[in-house]
């Protein structure tokens, strides 16, 4: 069996995915993002499979794009800052879960800063990971 990664933070995470999804369907100036996140809650799409089939290349680019285009320019702070602000996002998502917070519930105070992720090499084991095998709407 896969070990999902960020196990920690599983709590919440699933549900959140399915609301980005589900608001993501919903979404009229993006009808080729609408008709990805449907797929992807109906399970008639995976995450790889969209990725390798380039159906939603032209969707999907602009984002990617902008990603890169950042991620390529920003500094090793920059990019540490922002894997802070990610993981601690994701920690608030667990915590709210398990402290039971509605959907839209009460604002809960920022999350106490991280120690930075570790530096992952490239061309490492992590690259080969088939995250198709994980439960991302639970």
């Amino acid at each position: 069996m896969t070990e999902e990664p960020f196990a920690e933070f599983s709590p919440g995470l699933t549900r959140h995915r399915r609301q980005l999804l589900q608001k993501l369907a919903e979404n009229t100036k993006s009808p080729e993002l609408a008709e990805m996140a449907k797929g992807l809650l109906a399970g008639r799409l995976t995450p790889s499979g969209i990725v390798t089939s380039g159906v939603y290349d032209e969707a999907l680019g602009s984002g990617v794009r902008a990603f890169s285009s950042w991620y390529s320019t920003a500094s090793e702070h920059e990019k540490q800052d922002a894997a802070r602000n990610g993981e601690a996002k994701l920690e608030q998502l667990a915590e709210d879960e398990r402290a039971g917070v509605p959907d839209g519930g009460p604002a809960a105070p920022p999350a106490p800063p991280v120690s930075p992720p570790p530096r992952r090499r490239r061309g490492g084991e992590d690259d080969d990971h088939n995250y198709d095998s994980l439960d991302w709407l639970g």
